[in-house]
C-alpha cells in the first residue's frame, strides 16, 4: 500500500478515517514494521499532547472515547506518571486535562491500566529458575563396600523470557508488543489479565500469523513475583516461537475468552 501520512495514522488513531483507508492501515500493520513504529509514534504523541492538555476539544474527545484500546490507557498512565514526577521534581505543578483530573473518570481507567505498562514498550526480563532440590538420600546400607553410583548430570536451569500482555481484539490496539529471545532461551512466559475469575477450564492457543505455528497449553495463576494486574501465566517453549507475529487466545472449551497479540523477534 501507499505508505500514509502523518496526518492520516493521527486520525487513525483518533478512530476519523473512512473505514476503507483504517482497514487498509490495519491491513499492512503486521507486515510492515516502519508503519508499526510510526503508528506507534502517532498513538504517543497523542498521549503526550492529552496529558498536556493542548490537544483541541473534539481531539480530546475523540482520543478519550478511544482509552477503551488495550495497552492505550497504560500508555497515557506512563506518560502521565512520568511527566508528573518530572514536573514535581522541578517544584511545578503539571497542567492535565479536566478527565484525568476529576475523580472517577478516565484518570481511574488510565491509574488501573499503569500496570500493564510493561507490554507498551515490549520490556522483557531474564529469570533463571534455580534447579529443583537435590533429593534426600538413600538409608545407610548394611556394612560393606559402598556401591559407585555415578553422579547425575548437571541439569542447567531455564531462562526465561517474561512479558506482559495488552488484552486486545483486534490489530489496531496500537503496536504489537516484542519479545526479544536470545538464543539461549528456554522458556517464554506470557503474562496477562484474564477477565474471569476463575482459570479452571481454560486451554491456551498460540498461533503463528504468518509462520503457521501452533502450541496449545494450559494458563495457571501467577507467580507471587509477578506484576499486580497479571492474573494468568502461560510457559510457552521458547522452540515453538521462531520469529513472527503471534496470537495468544484463552479459551473455555470452544469459546474465547481472551485474545492477545505479541511479536517475536530472535537475537
Amino acid at each position: 500500500m501507499t505508505q500514509p501520512s502523518d496526518d492520516q495514522l493521527r486520525r487513525y488513531v483518533l478512530r476519523q478515517l473512512p473505514d476503507a483507508e483504517a482497514e487498509a492501515i490495519e491491513a499492512a500493520y503486521f507486515d510492515d514494521s516502519a508503519l508499526a513504529a510510526r503508528v506507534d509514534d502517532a498513538d504517543d504523541d497523542l498521549a503526550r499532547a492529552y496529558v498536556d492538555g493542548t490537544l483541541e476539544p473534539a481531539d480530546r474527545a475523540a482520543f478519550e472515547r478511544g482509552l477503551d484500546v488495550p495497552g492505550r490507557a497504560a500508555r497515557v498512565a506512563f506518560i502521565g506518571g512520568i511527566t508528573a514526577a518530572a514536573a514535581q521534581s522541578r517544584g511545578s505543578a503539571l497542567p492535565m486535562p479536566p478527565a484525568m483530573r476529576s475523580p472517577g473518570t478516565a484518570w481511574t481507567a488510565l491509574a488501573a491500566a499503569a500496570v500493564l505498562l510493561l507490554a507498551v514498550g515490549g520490556w522483557w526480563l531474564l529469570a533463571p529458575i534455580p534447579p529443583a532440590t537435590p533429593a534426600p538420600q538413600a538409608d545407610a546400607q548394611p556394612p560393606g563396600p559402598a556401591p559407585t553410583v555415578p553422579a547425575a548430570p548437571a541439569t542447567a536451569p531455564d531462562v526465561v523470557v517474561a512479558l506482559a500482555l495488552p488484552v486486545t481484539a483486534t490489530r489496531s490496539g496500537g503496536a504489537a508488543p516484542t519479545i526479544e529471545l536470545p538464543g539461549d532461551a528456554t522458556v517464554v512466559l506470557l503474562r496477562l489479565a484474564v477477565p474471569v475469575p476463575s482459570l479452571s477450564d481454560l486451554t491456551a492457543d498460540v498461533r503463528g500469523v504468518d509462520n503457521g505455528r501452533q502450541w496449545r497449553g494450559v494458563p495457571t495463576p501467577p507467580a507471587p513475583d509477578a506484576p499486580a494486574a497479571t492474573t494468568a501465566e502461560v510457559r510457552v517453549p521458547a522452540a515453538e516461537l521462531p520469529a513472527g507475529d503471534y496470537i495468544l487466545t484463552l479459551r473455555r472449551g470452544d469459546q474465547p475468552v481472551t485474545t492477545a497479540f505479541f511479536r517475536v523477534v530472535r537475537r
